[in-house]
């Protein structure tokens, strides 16, 4: 039995009602590993027993009398067999056109199953693997639930199990029902917890103008200070997080621990633009930045 697989997404918006399909030969052709249709591989009509390979037989006059007679006598056979037995094989139609009920809309996102197409021997099993790519949630704080499922279409290559002319037709493809998987998955938003180093409730910069002579009258006075701060960031899901910091003057990154968190920043050479990864139920410290300057006590939160 040949499965080939269609995979759906079902959206709560979807006021479609029926689909129609229209398939030009067969419904479902036999695919090569690329997904290419492999010419010459429809079910056709057997060929009749008594034909001849004509190329098979050697030109002499004995062996061409022999052919010829024996032809003859096939003939003869034949005309004498009732009408009633002489029933035509199942053939493919030319073009065919199936209406049903719509339950979805065709997409290989975010599930996707391979093979699209595989075999099922007599009596034996097949592996089939489906994958789910999550969303990409932007602004969305609550939970998103992805609904599909797949069609697998059930087609039989070997003539004499497709039909005995006769006594039984079996369908197959869209005339026959489709083995049906339902998907059901939750894309949940991005969360990292963020605790600071001290018991402070958000991420306030305070500096004095006096920090301005931290040295004293002798040392002079200081054109610009830094001041730190410290948060830990932990990943309590279960998958990695791959983030950035968004920042502007007077603010800055300064350091990251474990440094194994900060990935290539591509095109951006800036410390503060680079993608920084905290795997599933991992944490790290961040120092961030305050510059003071132009002698002014400002409070940078």
């Amino acid at each position: 039995i040949r499965l080939d697989w269609e995979t759906y997404n079902q959206e709560k918006e979807d006021l479609q009602l029926v689909d129609l399909i229209i398939s030009y030969g067969q419904q479902f052709p036999v695919r090569d590993e690329s997904g290419n249709e492999i010419i010459g591989t429809s079910i056709a009509s057997s060929e009749s027993e008594h034909s001849f390979d004509w190329d098979a037989i050697p030109n002499s006059r004995q062996s061409s009398s022999l052919a010829l007679q024996t032809a003859e006598c096939d003939v003869e056979e034949e005309e004498e067999e009732p009408e009633e037995e002489e029933k035509e094989l199942p053939t493919n139609a030319l073009i065919s056109v199936v209406l049903r009920v719509h339950e979805g809309i065709a997409a290989d996102y975010p599930y996707y199953l391979t093979p699209r197409q595989v075999v099922v021997p007599a009596g034996g099993v097949v592996t089939i693997n489906v994958s789910f790519t999550p969303l990409t949630l932007t602004g969305v704080t609550t939970n998103v639930e992805c609904e599909g499922f797949a069609f697998g279409h059930l087609s039989l290559d070997d003539q004499a199990a497709f039909g005995i002319p006769g006594k039984v037709t079996r369908s197959q493809g869209y005339n026959s029902e489709a083995l049906r998987l339902d998907f059901r998955a939750v894309a949940k938003p991005a969360l990292l917890s963020v605790a600071m180093d001290d018991d402070d409730e958000d991420l306030t910069f305070y500096a004095a103008a006096s920090d301005l002579m931290a040295g004293g009258l002798e040392c002079g006075i200081q054109r610009e200070i830094l001041t730190t701060r410290g948060l830990r960031l932990t990943n309590s899901t279960e998958t990695p997080l791959y983030f950035q910091f968004l920042l502007h003057q007077p603010f800055c990154i300064l350091n990251v621990e474990p440094k194994d968190n900060l990935k290539s920043s591509n095109s951006d050479r800036e410390e503060n633009m680079k993608m920084l990864v905290l795997h599933p139920l991992q944490h790290m410290h961040v120092s961030v930045g305050g510059l003071w300057r132009n002698g002014r006590s400002t409070a940078f939160s």
